[in-house]
């Protein structure tokens, strides 16, 4: 498995949802936001819960945080839910 420094330093985006066993990733919406970026941004889910020492180092707080990486930097973060435009139009400005 990739280490997280390794998977946020390329230079497309990388969206990264992460969700606790509680409140769920809403896997329809990020299905769309593939079919429409395809290969241009990469989506990873990362469970709060089973990865409890990333997320403390990054200061997630809520269960469910969708974030932007790309070179490396949070481009762009959002804690709680978001719809599938708003989250289309923030991926658009990275590529």
């Amino acid at each position: 498995m990739a280490k997280f420094g390794e998977i946020i330093s390329g230079n497309e985006p990388v969206l990264i949802c992460f969700y606790d066993n509680i409140i769920t990733v809403d896997d329809d919406m990020l299905k769309q936001i593939n079919m429409v970026f395809k290969e241009k941004v990469r989506i990873i889910k990362i469970n709060t819960f089973k990865n409890n020492i990333l997320v403390n180092a990054l200061g997630i707080n809520d269960e469910l945080t969708y974030t932007i990486y790309k070179n490396g930097e949070i481009k762009w973060s959002k804690e709680g839910s978001i719809t599938t435009i708003e989250l289309l139009t923030e991926l658009q400005q990275f590529l």
